[in-house]
C-alpha cells in the first residue's frame, strides 16, 4: 500500500508540473536562444504564438531595456488574441533569468456576434449591410473583432456616399455585451440625410473649340446622383475630350461646389488645357534586333499631326501585340507646342524552344516540340517549327506569320504540314500547305479565311467496305471561312462566357480538288458560374460533309467519327457510329456531340466533375438532325490544373452497351473536352 501511495503522489506531482500557476496547460518552446513559456494558452499552439512575438525576440538580444521589449511582446500577443475575437484577453510577462520568459495568458471567452442593428437605415436592407462586416465565422455567426466593427462603420459610410447620400452621418458603433459573456450585439446608428442631384454645371478656363461639347456633357449629367465618383467621372470625360484634340497636359478639377436649399448641387469645373501639341519628330530608342521601321509602322502617331490620347493607346497595344518587347514607353520631349515623341522599347527574347510532354488515353504518350522566332530576320514576322510525336500519331508544321500583313490589321500565315495517325480501323496521312488571313473585328469577334491544298491518304484499312471509293488517296484543295465569337474569361479553364464558331469549307475542281464537297463544322459552348467554386458548362459540337455532283462517296479518312476522350466519353475512340460486319467503325457524313458538365473545386488546383455526353454519327449528311441512333452516357471526373492546362481523368458509363462495347471507359488526357 505504501508503494502504491508513493506512486500516486508522483503521478499527481508530474501532472501538476505540466500546469502553470493558473492551473491551465503550459506550452514551452525555444526561439532565438530564449526559452519561452506560454501559460494558459488554450486555443493556439507554440508555433502560432511564437510567430507573433518573433520580431520582438530579434530585438531582445541587443535591447538596452529588455523589459520594454518584453512588454511590447506581451502587448502583441494580447492584440493578436483580441483580433481573433477574444475580447477580454489579457497577457502579462515574467522574466525568469536572462533567457527565460513566461507569458501568462488569460484568454477569456471567444465572443460571437448574435446580430447587427442599424437604427435609422432606410436606404439598404440589414442583410446587405451585414455582408460588409469582414471577419471569420464560427458556424453561422461572425466573431467579434473591434477593428472589424470600426471598419464596418467606415464601409457603411462609403456605401451611402457612393449612393448619393453624401451628407450621411454614421455614429460610433456600440457593442452591447455583458461582462464575461460569449455573445454580443453590434449597433450602428445612421442619420441618412437626403440624396443630392447635380444641378447647374459650369465650366471655367480656356474651353476653345470644345465649349459646345462640354455644354452638351453638362446637360446630359444634370439630375444625376451627386457623388464624388460622379464628379471624378465628369472630370475624366472632359479631360479625355481635350486629350483627344491634342492637349496631353490637360487638367480638369472641381472648383466651386454649392449646396442649395433643395437637393441640388451647383458645380463649377475648372479646365486648364495646357499647350496644343503637334508631333514634330518621332525618336525610337532601345532597339537592337528589331528594325526601327517596324516600330514606326506600329505607332499610330505621325509627324506633323496633333498628339491624341487614342493614338497613344493604339500605339501601346500594337507594339505589345507583336510580342517583341518586354516594355514600351511613350514620352513627349521638349517644350511648347512642337514636341518630339520618344518611343522607348526594351526587346524581349524573341527565340524560344519548348518541350511539352502529354498523354491521351488513345494516342498514349505524347511529346510536343517547338522552336519559335518571333522576330525572324529582324522583320517582326514569326517563324515557327512545331512537331508532336505520340505512339499512334505524328505531326509537324512549319509556318511564317505576319501580324500586320501589308501594314494592315490582317494577320497572315503561310504554312506547310504533314502527319499520320493510326485510327482504330485504318491509318490516315496527309501533307500539304495553306495560307490563312485572320482579322479581329472586336474584342470578341474574329474571322478567318484560308486556302489549303493537301494530299489525303489512307492505308492499313481493317474495315470491310462495300465501296472502293471509301478507300482512296485524294488531292484536296479547299477554301474555308471561319467566323467565331469568344467572350470566355479564361482559355484553359473558363468559368463564364460563350465560345461559338462555325467553319464553312468548299472544295471542287475549281479549287484544285479531286474531291467535290461542302463541309461544315460548328462548336457552341457556354459556361455559367455557380458561386465561387462551381461552373456549369454546356456544349454542342457537330459537323456535316456533303458530296457535290461529281463525287459519290466521301473517303474513309475524310469522314466523321465519334466517341473518345474529347467527344462522348462513355465510348472508346471512334466506337460510336456505323460499323462494318466485323465491328470496325466506318464513320459517316454527319455527327453531333452534346455535353453537359458540372465542375466544382475540391481543393487548390483540383476540381471534380459530373458530366453527361450524347452523340451520334449519320451515314448521310441529310440525317444530321434526325438523331435516330443517338447514344449517351454519364460520368465522373477529376481535373488537376497546371499552367499548360488541366490534366483530366474521366470515367464514363455506357448504360446501353452493345456487343464489343465496354460498360465503363476510363480516359486520361491533358486539356478540357470542350
Amino acid at each position: 500500500m505504501r508503494a502504491l501511495a508513493i506512486l500516486l503522489c508522483l503521478l499527481v506531482c508530474a501532472c501538476a508540473s505540466r500546469r502553470g500557476d493558473s492551473g491551465a496547460p503550459v506550452q514551452r518552446v525555444e526561439r532565438r536562444g530564449v526559452h519561452l513559456v506560454f501559460d494558459g494558452a488554450l486555443s493556439y499552439g507554440v508555433e502560432r504564438l511564437s510567430a507573433v512575438v518573433s520580431e520582438d525576440l530579434e530585438r531582445l538580444a541587443n535591447a538596452p531595456n529588455r523589459r520594454a521589449v518584453l512588454d511590447d511582446a506581451a502587448f502583441a500577443l494580447q492584440r493578436f488574441y483580441r483580433r481573433e475575437a477574444f475580447a477580454d484577453a489579457e497577457v502579462e510577462f515574467e522574466e525568469r533569468g536572462e533567457n527565460r520568459v513566461r507569458f501568462v495568458v488569460r484568454e477569456g471567452p471567444r465572443v460571437l456576434i448574435d446580430g447587427f442593428e442599424f437604427p435609422g437605415v432606410r436606404e439598404f436592407g440589414v442583410e446587405e449591410l451585414e455582408e460588409l462586416y469582414e471577419a471569420p465565422r464560427v458556424g453561422d455567426r461572425p466573431v467579434l473583432i473591434a477593428g472589424a466593427v470600426a471598419e464596418l462603420a467606415r464601409a457603411l459610410e462609403s456605401r451611402y456616399v457612393v449612393s448619393g447620400l453624401i451628407k450621411v452621418e454614421v455614429l460610433e458603433p456600440r457593442i452591447e455585451r455583458e461582462v464575461g459573456a460569449a455573445r454580443a450585439r453590434v449597433s450602428i446608428e445612421v442619420r441618412e440625410g437626403r440624396v443630392y442631384r447635380l444641378g447647374e454645371l459650369k465650366w471655367s478656363g480656356e474651353l476653345g473649340e470644345l465649349a459646345g461639347e462640354l455644354e452638351a456633357l453638362a446637360r446630359r449629367e444634370r439630375g444625376a446622383t451627386y457623388t464624388s465618383q460622379a464628379v471624378g467621372s465628369m472630370c475624366s470625360r472632359a479631360a479625355e475630350l481635350f486629350a483627344e484634340r491634342g492637349y496631353p497636359e490637360v487638367r480638369v478639377r472641381p472648383h466651386n461646389e454649392a449646396f442649395g436649399e433643395g437637393n441640388e448641387v451647383s458645380l463649377e469645373l475648372a479646365v486648364e488645357p495646357g499647350p496644343l501639341v503637334t508631333i514634330a519628330a518621332i525618336d525610337v530608342r532601345g532597339t537592337e534586333r528589331v528594325d526601327r521601321e517596324l516600330v514606326l509602322s506600329r505607332v499610330a502617331f505621325r509627324e506633323g499631326r496633333r498628339w491624341r490620347a487614342s493614338d497613344e493607346r493604339d500605339s501601346l497595344r500594337e507594339l505589345f501585340r507583336t510580342g517583341l518587347f518586354s516594355s514600351v514607353e511613350l514620352d513627349l520631349e521638349g517644350e511648347g507646342e512642337a514636341r518630339t515623341l520618344v518611343v522607348r522599347v526594351r526587346e524581349a527574347s524573341s527565340r524560344e524552344f519548348s518541350v511539352e510532354p502529354g498523354y491521351g488515353s488513345y494516342e498514349r504518350l505524347r511529346l510536343g516540340l517547338a522552336w519559335r522566332d518571333r522576330n525572324w530576320l529582324g522583320s517582326g514576322r514569326a517563324f515557327n517549327v512545331e512537331g508532336a510525336i505520340a505512339e499512334l500519331a505524328q505531326r509537324a508544321t512549319v509556318s511564317l506569320v505576319d501580324l500586320h500583313l501589308l501594314e494592315s490589321d490582317v494577320e497572315g500565315s503561310l504554312s506547310i504540314f504533314g502527319g499520320r495517325r493510326i485510327e482504330p480501323s485504318f491509318t490516315s496521312s496527309d501533307f500539304g500547305g495553306g495560307v490563312t488571313l485572320t482579322r479581329s473585328f472586336s474584342t470578341h469577334v474574329r474571322g478567318i479565311v484560308g486556302y489549303q491544298w493537301r494530299r489525303s491518304g489512307v492505308s492499313d484499312v481493317d474495315a470491310t467496305v462495300a465501296s472502293s471509293d471509301l478507300v482512296q488517296d485524294v488531292n484536296i484543295g479547299s477554301v474555308t471561312l471561319t467566323p467565331s465569337w469568344d467572350d470566355r474569361d479564361q482559355y484553359f479553364v473558363p468559368s463564364r462566357g460563350t465560345f461559338a464558331q462555325i467553319s464553312l469549307e468548299y472544295a471542287s475542281g475549281a479549287t484544285g480538288s479531286e474531291l467535290d464537297f461542302v463541309r461544315t463544322r460548328w462548336t457552341a459552348s457556354h459556361f455559367l458560374s455557380l458561386g465561387e467554386t462551381s461552373v456549369l458548362g454546356a456544349s454542342w459540337r457537330g459537323g456535316v460533309i456533303a458530296p457535290l455532283p461529281g463525287t459519290d462517296t466521301i473517303p474513309l479518312q475524310e469522314r466523321f467519327f465519334n466517341g473518345g476522350e474529347n467527344t462522348v466519353r462513355a465510348f472508346n475512340e471512334n466506337e460510336l457510329g456505323p460499323l462494318d460486319v466485323d465491328g470496325e467503325p466506318l464513320g459517316g457524313e454527319a455527327f453531333n456531340v452534346f455535353s453537359l458538365e458540372l465542375r466544382r473545386e475540391l481543393t487548390t488546383n483540383l476540381d471534380g466533375a459530373l458530366f453527361w455526353d450524347a452523340g451520334d454519327v449519320s451515314s448521310s449528311a441529310s440525317d444530321v438532325l434526325s438523331l435516330d441512333d443517338i447514344r449517351h452516357g454519364p460520368g465522373v471526373g477529376l481535373r488537376y490544373r497546371l499552367p499548360v492546362g488541366p490534366v483530366r481523368l474521366d470515367l464514363g458509363y455506357n448504360p446501353d452497351a452493345r456487343d464489343e462495347e465496354s460498360r465503363w471507359v476510363l480516359h486520361l488526357s491533358v486539356g478540357m473536352s470542350f
